[in-house]
């Protein structure tokens, strides 16, 4: 079968890593990457990620410009898919109309809670645009928002959760020793990590009011460190917000990496405050590492931690997320708990492969 995966953009992020981890797998599983082959409309850091793959990749250009347009239909002519998988908003619309054109079949996925489309794109939603065959939503909770708002229509939708490879994040203490002495972190710190793109969403305002907290309640010899991986425009009022709580010796920002399994052995717990998540593949890897997570409970990533458990789900605001941390602190760290995968086995990626495998036929 010939599928053409189409998504708006290849910068980084939770909706590209899945496809790079879908079509991966397929792939070892004995499809040949010709079969599947991206197109995109922005390009991004995973370009280069997916060449590797040997997947053919078509940039379109912005969707604003017209020439997009003509090259997805010049592709199509050409590719003649038997499918279209697509992911993220503009990508969903435009596969909707040209599915619709071509009498292909499409499928769309929902990474997101509907509010974090906000008011113009669910509108655009209710108006007649052509549904796909299948909807595909990452959690129970992002497939109940879309039907609250009427946005699925007459079309199906079913429930994939996302997937990782779980060896790959496993714990190790060779890489921990190292990162943490590249980057001057102390032995035995307590390190909070963080893994995302530095944007209002992720509210990482609300992690560093929170850390500043933390450091307020911990004893003053505590050794205690708040590292942030991504890279955004949030970046620079961040640094600022930091200065401002004189924190800034406390705080790393390391930006983009592409080694970011390795992270999660430096950290001793990770913290998400963003106020829309679908299922973070950030969450499920932290857990194949054996970490503890802090977590907001109004997003996807509560169906995979649960308080106690596997961490702490908190309201979102900075006294809650710091009472997590400050449970994760004591509760975990200071007694010095064996790290194990904490990854349950239905958040494996062979798992979410075989259910579009499925979907496909």
């Amino acid at each position: 079968m010939k599928v053409l995966h189409l998504i708006s953009g290849l910068d980084a992020g939770g909706a590209q890593a899945m496809l790079f981890n879908l079509i991966k797998t397929f792939v070892e599983e004995g499809d040949s990457p010709v079969s599947h082959p991206v197109a995109f409309f922005k390009d991004g850091i995973m370009v280069a990620e997916f060449k590797k793959l040997g997947v053919p990749l078509y940039d379109l250009g912005s969707p604003k410009n017209p020439i997009s347009i003509f090259k997805l239909l010049y592709f199509l002519f050409k590719f003649r898919p038997n499918l279209i998988h697509s992911a993220l908003w503009h990508a969903n619309i435009v596969s909707r109309i040209f599915g619709f054109i071509f009498r292909v079949p499409v499928v769309c996925d929902l990474h997101n809670n509907s509010f974090h489309n906000g008011r113009v794109r669910n509108f655009v939603e209710i108006l007649p645009i052509p549904r796909p065959n299948i909807f595909v939503a990452v959690t129970e909770r992002v497939k109940d928002s879309f039907k609250e708002i009427g946005r699925i229509g007459s079309s199906k939708i079913e429930v994939i959760l996302n997937g990782i490879d779980g060896i790959k994040f496993e714990f190790s203490q060779k890489t921990r020793n190292k990162i943490r002495n590249d980057l001057g972190i102390l032995e035995n710190s307590f390190v909070v990590g963080a893994v995302g793109r530095l944007v209002k969403v992720k509210r990482y305002d609300i992690l560093i009011e929170s850390f500043v907290k933390l450091l307020s309640k911990l004893p003053r010899t505590s050794k205690v460190v708040l590292l942030l991986v991504g890279d955004g425009p949030e970046k620079e009022s961040l640094v600022l917000l930091c200065k401002q709580y004189g924190i800034e010796g406390k705080v790393k920002f390391v930006g983009h990496r592409m080694d970011v399994s390795s992270f999660y052995s430096v950290f001793d717990c990770l913290a998400i405050t963003s106020e829309s998540e679908g299922l973070s593949l950030v969450v499920l890897e932290a857990l194949a590492s054996g970490l503890s997570i802090v977590t907001t409970g109004f997003n996807g990533t509560h169906e995979a931690v649960t308080s106690e458990k596997t961490g702490f789900v908190t309201n979102g605001d900075a006294d809650k997320t710091c009472e997590g941390l400050m449970y994760l602190f004591y509760s975990i760290y200071e007694k010095k708990i064996e790290r194990k995968s904490k990854l349950e086995s239905c958040f494996f990626i062979e798992n979410a492969a075989h259910a579009y495998i499925n979907l496909y036929k």
